[in-house]
């Protein structure tokens, strides 16, 4: 038949740590080349064939992280373009404390502070830390309450009473992305942080959130999704409704 291509961009760190999933999807992709092509970024490949499918021709030479980082000269321009002037030793400095790495500094582009933090988790936590300080206690309920839906759409924005302003300010704060058929998400690291500090509430506000949030993804049929909320709640009466 014909041959069809299909490009996919997931984070399989996680997946491939567990010895069975990353043999699922070695034997997934094994079962389904050349039907369909595969792209696959990860973290590190030693769980994978790497070997067997270069030395097979299925798989080209792997992209290594290097290759993907952004040049000094690069930065340099970038950041010229954005109308800051970076001096030779600036930039430098700054490519040295980021190794290059584009979500670091992205973040040092869009905030003009070349103090960025170099570890990942150290940027997630500031733009997590950064975008609740500007939230008012109403619109931080609403922010979490999308954080524990995860994936939402119109239908759950408007069950929410979320405004469209608050989306694109969770956008603004590179908190979201646009998903597939225009409905959002949190990247799921920023999104885990926003849990986080949800745990940190007391139970009274933290039960309301869920049950608001369940009560969407319900209206919206999701309801395996609502249920886990209401187990997170713990809420008897609303479990037993929902199953």
């Amino acid at each position: 038949g014909a041959r069809a291509n299909a490009a996919a961009a997931v984070e399989l760190h996680h997946v491939l740590g567990e010895p069975r999933c990353a043999s699922f999807l070695s034997a997934l992709i094994d079962a389904t080349l050349p039907q369909i092509r595969w792209i696959v970024a990860v973290r590190d490949a030693t769980s994978l064939p790497v070997p067997r499918w270069l030395a097979s021709g299925v798989a080209g030479l792997p992209i290594e992280s290097g290759e993907l980082r952004v040049h000094p000269h690069e930065i340099r321009a970038a950041f010229c373009r954005a109308g800051f002037a970076l001096s030779e030793a600036d930039t430098w400095a700054l490519y040295e404390r980021t190794g290059g790495w584009a979500l670091g500094l992205s973040v040092a582009l869009a905030t003009g502070d070349l103090a960025v933090p170099s570890s990942r988790e150290e940027v997630y936590d500031g733009l997590v830390d950064t975008a609740f300080a500007t939230f008012s206690a109403e619109d931080l309920d609403r922010v979490c309450e999308l954080a524990a839906v995860g994936q939402f759409d119109a239908s759950i924005v408007a069950a929410l009473e979320c405004e469209p302003a608050l989306i694109e300010r969770l956008r603004a704060c590179r908190l979201v992305f646009t998903a597939h058929g225009g409905a959002h998400a949190f990247y799921e690291p920023c999104r885990s942080r926003v849990q986080n500090r949800l745990d940190a509430f007391g139970d009274e506000r933290r039960n309301v959130i869920f049950d608001r949030a369940a009560g969407a993804l319900e209206r919206a049929g999701r309801w395996r999704d609502a249920l886990a909320l209401r187990l997170r709640s713990g809420d008897e009466e609303c479990i037993a409704a929902a199953l």
